[in-house]
């Protein structure tokens, strides 16, 4: 499933339409590979939420707790968000110390550093 602004969208009768897509600069209609004719479209664009959800109020933040483990085929890291909500994967490998230990923190570090404030 994908999204896209459209430009025109023609009635052809029933519940056929021509559409435009507008496309981005960096946008080509090849790019847009589930569109083809008779693809099943849903219109699901409201302006008026994407200008609330633009607004610095619309900032939403969750804490969550992080827990990597040492399983025995591998690793398994579980979320766990404030109301409860959970969810893990396993993740197979071999339990292996790492070769430049501080590099490994600092690389993890990194990585999860990307999952926000």
């Amino acid at each position: 499933m994908q999204g896209v602004p459209v430009n025109v969208a023609t009635p052809l009768g029933g519940t056929l339409w021509r559409i435009e897509p507008n496309l981005g600069k960096d946008q080509a209609f090849s790019d847009l590979k589930d569109l083809f004719p008779g693809t099943a479209l849903s219109r699901n664009r409201d302006m008026a939420w994407e200008r609330l959800l633009a607004k610095p109020s619309a900032d939403r933040r969750i804490a969550v707790d992080l827990t990597l483990a040492q399983v025995n085929e591998g690793f398994e890291l579980t979320l766990k968000d404030e109301t409860g909500v959970k969810a893990s994967v396993k993740l197979p490998g071999a339990h292996e110390p790492a070769r430049d230990g501080k590099q490994a923190d600092a690389q993890m570090k990194d990585a999860l550093a990307k999952l926000g404030d």
